[in-house]
């Protein structure tokens, strides 16, 4: 049996893409190597050149506990050193970067320089996470990400201050630790076509609002929202002046007053009421 891990790059890259599964997945990590593997179980180190200013950098390779294959290397500059080995891995398999996760509580002080070298790789989809996390950095953070087809925001703030919202520029929003966004935030994401916001401050009279702004014409791009909020608010509260249609229990339609439309249902789980809304386009269903 041939093991592949062994096999010439290009020869991997040709098995990899008649399987139909070429894709990888790169980690860069600032522990020290000692802490990347359990010191009694050592693996073998490598060295691999790897070209450039990353000539023969210490690296280690292993098999993970589900038997995949987990290679790290040892760089004492991570962000330069993330820079040209994903810059070569492009240039041997020619794959774009799809899926990014960005970890803040682990970028620490270099969230900055961390957000730049992650625009330059410009993932379709972005997964920013990390816990007690300073409020200026998730804000920056999330001001300075290059637009996407989807930003999954799942950053919890150390606090929530009162700093606006930044014009975003991605297809899909979600926002997990949403306490923080208010209805006026939602004027500068006209570019959004999906928002989601968990744990939302929001009220029932705020949420009417919004569908009344909706019903008028506002929002022209947005497709769905989504906000699940803490707490709970009357049904009735949000039906307010939309003669809305109910179509099931906890089911409506409100048309527009452009002929467009929306669905939209309310849940209820645990932590508080939600509310689902689908947003239905005369332009999009004529298309």
């Amino acid at each position: 049996m041939i093991k592949f891990l062994f096999m010439p790059y290009l020869v991997q890259k040709a098995v990899l893409e008649r399987m139909g599964l070429l894709e990888f997945v790169c980690t860069f990590n600032v522990e020290p190597l000692s802490e990347l593997f359990p010191l009694e179980d050592p693996p073998e180190l490598i060295d691999r050149n790897i070209g450039g200013e990353l000539n023969s950098v210490a690296s280690a390779l292993w098999e993970t506990g589900d038997g995949g294959p987990w290679m790290s290397f040892h760089l004492n500059d991570y962000l330069q050193g993330a820079r040209m080995l994903y810059e070569e891995l492009v240039e041997i398999f020619s794959v774009p970067s799809l899926r990014g996760t960005l970890n803040l509580e682990l970028a620490g002080n270099d969230y900055r320089p961390a957000v730049n070298l992650f625009n330059e790789f410009g993932p379709h989809w972005i997964l920013v996470e990390g816990e007690n996390v300073d409020f200026e950095a998730y804000m920056w953070t999330l001001e300075h990400l290059s637009p996407s087809k989807q930003l999954g925001y799942e950053v919890k703030p150390t606090e929530y201050l009162d700093l606006g919202m930044p014009a975003l520029d991605h297809e899909e929003v979600i926002i997990q630790h949403g306490f923080w966004v208010r209805p006026q935030h939602l004027e500068v994401l006209s570019a959004v076509k999906s928002i989601e916001f968990e744990d939302s401050s929001f009220t029932g009279n705020e949420i009417n609002e919004f569908l009344l702004r909706l019903k008028r014409g506002s929002y022209p791009n947005l497709e769905s929202a989504c906000f699940y909020l803490r707490g709970n608010f009357g049904d009735q509260v949000v039906l307010d002046g939309l003669n809305a249609i109910e179509t099931d229990e906890f089911d409506y339609t409100v048309g527009f007053d452009n002929g467009d439309s929306c669905e939209f249902a309310f849940t209820v789980d645990e932590s508080g009421q939600g509310i689902e809304i689908k947003i239905k386009r005369m332009k999009n269903d004529n298309q």
